[in-house]
């Protein structure tokens, strides 16, 4: 008869760490139980019985080639270290208490080897589980319960304990090895869940398996639950929830609400079963979930959907231009009663406009924002931390929205400028440059970062030292004609007082020169050449008229 295990034991027994290592075992401490995996090795599983659980808790697989009577491998479900003390106890436990001739009787096979990370009971059980979320449309709580109770038998609030990196109590410490096992069925989005609700609640029901959380804390598990639609269900009416990829697009009202106070709505209110605002407002329309970014604060938001924002009559004017506009940029629109005056107010895009002039050997640059037909505010008022200013026209109280943009390309271009004398800019918005250096700098600048959408605007005696840079748009009128299958068109050059035919701009190019040169001094400089190379294309499809225009056969 020879010894389980013995090769084992004669390498190590007599080591130090071996003999200290050593946990105490008598031969009735432990069971196990044997049996061949598919190459006809034995696999051993040893464990303590309960009584010795306190001093062994340790789960031991051994791997046992009894061809060769040496162990392949082993596993401590205690331990990650190849020779922990539990597997050295059972080596010498085998050595003292068992023999090689348990081998010899017949033993099960088994195909021992899983390429699965768990089993077919656990899948069925997470596959066919569903999330039930209740009180949703209840406005008489301010909490909704995660009812999980169709995942049972799985320990629901170890994993999510587990998951959210939570204290354990002391008799859910013997759970955690089996949780961990399960948890290998759960999906990403579920493991993420379960952190989330543990994260964010205010109670767990250990015996109706749910979670409970606060309304307002709903807003940081939204988002998960989109990628697991397929088993979250609204508890009261069965439905399953749906997440719109639709644009979702809402309007807003302003009403009057007392003498001097007006108030913000959504203008289908009725429509809404639920809303949850946070940076991303989400809003549930039965059982389907919508999403916007809306651009309001987000207690403003919350104000909105539950029983209007209030709002003083100074405020109409800021809800009419800014907040009108961006909210049109979403597809939202905002409406206001009939029976409400609004001042006037300008909250198209202004023209950058800068005004050059020349006083003593000295330029002075103008700034203006330009609203269209005279309606027109100094530049300096981009300096005010608003969007919205108040600059009377004729008499009546006017307001003007600079758009933030528009303030960013100003301070961009102002930055680049050379050394200037600022005390103007406060009072009249001119800056004020002398001494040549500093002129020719300027003249530099504004060639290389002036936008052609800009309105630069020279006076008689600077005409002839600065260059223009002309965006090049062409104009095609086209002219009917007798024969269907033909037109005819003409093309134009326009920019501010001058035109140029197709020919003159080729005949320019064709002599390499940088600038042009017009007739009264001032020099173009032309940015985009390619719009007069596709329209060269096109002419080179056409036939010319007698009258210099072109015809193109349809």
């Amino acid at each position: 008869m020879a010894r389980l295990f013995g090769k084992e034991y004669h390498e190590n027994s007599n080591s130090w760490f071996f003999k200290s290592s050593l946990i105490r075992l008598m031969k009735d401490d432990l069971i196990y139980k044997n049996y061949l995996d598919e190459n006809k090795n034995v696999v051993f599983r040893f464990e303590a019985v309960p009584a010795k659980k306190y001093t062994f808790p340790a789960k031991m697989e051994i791997l046992y080639d009894k061809k060769n009577e040496k162990i392949i491998n082993h596993s401590c479900s205690e331990c990650d270290d190849k020779e922990c003390r539990h597997y050295l106890s059972i080596i010498k436990y085998a050595y003292n208490f068992l023999s090689t001739d348990m081998l010899e009787k017949s033993s099960i096979q088994t195909y021992h080897t899983s390429l699965l990370d768990y089993n077919e009971f656990w899948q069925r059980t997470v596959l066919n589980a569903k999330i039930e979320i209740s009180d949703i449309y209840n406005n008489k709580t301010d909490k909704v319960r995660f009812n999980m109770k169709s995942y049972k038998p799985l320990l629901i609030r170890i994993i999510a304990c587990i998951c959210a990196d939570g204290d354990f109590k002391e008799e859910d410490i013997i759970l955690i090895p089996q949780a961990e096992k399960q948890m290998k069925a759960l999906s990403s989005e579920e493991l993420e869940l379960l952190r989330l609700l543990y994260k964010n609640k205010c109670s767990f029901s250990r015996k109706g398996t749910f979670f409970t959380i606060y309304k307002h804390k709903f807003i940081n598990i939204i988002n998960i639950l989109k990628n697991m639609q397929n088993k979250v269900y609204i508890k009261e009416t069965g439905d399953n929830i749906k997440f719109s990829d639709d644009e979702f697009r809402m309007n807003f009202q302003v009403s009057r609400y007392e003498s001097n106070k007006y108030i913000l709505k959504i203008s289908n209110a009725e429509q809404i079963s639920a809303v949850f605002s946070g940076k991303t407002t989400y809003i549930f329309i039965k059982n389907v979930v919508n999403s916007i970014n809306l651009p309001f604060k987000i207690s403003i938001s919350k104000k909105i959907f539950a029983d209007g924002y209030i709002l003083k009559k100074t405020d109409l004017v800021y809800l009419y231009s800014v907040v009108a506009r961006q909210l049109g940029l979403m597809k939202c629109y905002l409406d206001f009663d009939e029976d409400i005056e609004i001042p006037e107010v300008y909250h198209n895009t202004p023209i950058i406009t800068y005004k050059l002039f020349k006083e003593n050997e000295r330029i002075i640059l103008n700034g203006i924002l330009d609203y269209s037909n005279g309606n027109e505010i100094p530049m300096s008022a981009i300096q005010l931390p608003v969007e919205l200013v108040r600059y009377d026209q004729d008499g009546e109280v006017t307001w003007f929205y600079i758009p933030p943009q528009i303030k960013y390309e100003i301070f961009d271009f102002v930055n680049k400028l050379p050394e200037s004398k600022t005390h103007k800019l406060e009072e009249n918005s001119q800056l004020i440059f002398e001494g040549q250096e500093n002129i020719d700098a300027l003249k530099k600048i504004i060639f290389e970062n002036a936008d052609p959408s800009w309105n630069i605007q020279l006076s008689d005696e600077l005409k002839k030292e600065f260059v223009y840079k002309v965006d090049l748009k062409p104009v095609i009128k086209t002219k009917q004609t007798e024969r269907i299958d033909w037109f005819e068109y003409d093309i134009e050059y326009n920019y501010k007082d001058i035109k140029f035919t197709h020919q003159e701009l080729k005949e320019f190019f064709e002599t390499k020169e940088k600038f042009l040169k017009l007739e009264d001094g001032r020099l173009l400089y032309f940015e985009n050449k390619t719009a007069f190379l596709e329209i060269e294309k096109l002419i080179n499809k056409s036939k010319k008229t007698p009258s210099e225009a072109f015809k193109l056969s349809i």
